[in-house]
């Protein structure tokens, strides 16, 4: 190979390489503020973190879904399962064991693709609505959850959950399709604002916006609604960068 073709090679390969540099370059002020201005603690707080570990490992082994240790899957419920800590220390157990098993089950949905079972999501919500079985044991087990929501939240908050939720699942699903894709990485003129579309909905901010104000302790909803749409922003941004 000529030095100039190995100079193009080259710079093809480190390109990417170089675009996330500068995007980190360009972002870590702006997070580095973003954290100072929340003035965190350094360490997060924890609230009977063992009590919590025993009743979600509990409640995972009920769903038959396999989590065993060192698997994608186990990882995904340690994931909620600190999340519900770190986040959501004082609330009520209840609630921080749904909040650790939504995560983990919505994680195993995001993986859809990778697991080859989309064409089961595309008929998730049908079958939720309609009461039906769905066909894979994590599709059952997130779809049992999102009925549980209407026991710790208001009927109205859990409405906004398991739209979001919905919205969430059907986009993993929207989102494995070709043509999809293409437009993701290529919008088309005047699509510009089509990969927050797709955000807003794979994102599942508005859910974790919600989850935090059960009903035992928030029976008030119009006290935190206002801020949703830029909570769910957040998530959805979060998550995004931290993926």
């Amino acid at each position: 190979m000529s030095p100039s073709l190995e100079d193009s090679a080259s710079s093809l390969v480190q390109a990417p390489d170089r675009a996330i540099y500068d995007l980190t370059g360009s972002l870590r002020p702006f997070y580095a503020k973003f954290l100072a201005d929340l003035d965190l603690p350094v360490q997060p707080e924890k609230f009977e973190s063992d009590v919590l570990m025993k009743a979600v490992l509990e409640f995972a082994a009920t769903t038959g879904v396999p989590h065993h240790p060192k698997s994608r899957s186990y990882g995904a419920l340690m994931l909620g399962n600190s999340y519900a800590d770190n986040c959501l220390p004082y609330h009520d157990l209840e609630v921080k064991v749904f909040v650790a098993i939504y995560t983990w089950l919505a994680i195993l949905c995001d993986d859809a693709p990778e697991a080859g079972t989309v064409p089961a999501l595309e008929s998730f919500q049908q079958l939720w609505l309609e009461g039906k079985e769905q066909p894979t044991i994590i599709l059952r087990a997130f779809a049992n959850q999102l009925r549980l929501s209407y026991k710790l939240y208001h009927p109205l908050v859990a409405n906004l959950i398991v739209s979001s939720s919905l919205n969430f699942v059907t986009a993993i699903a929207v989102g494995d399709r070709q043509g999809i894709q293409r437009k993701l990485a290529h919008p088309s003129r005047g699509g510009d604002g089509f990969c927050w579309y797709m955000r807003a909905r794979d994102g599942d901010g508005e859910a974790y916006a919600w989850l935090g104000y059960p009903n035992s302790q928030f029976p008030n909803l119009d006290t935190p609604i206002e801020a949703m749409e830029d909570m769910s922003r957040c998530f959805d941004l979060v998550n995004d960068v931290l993926s």
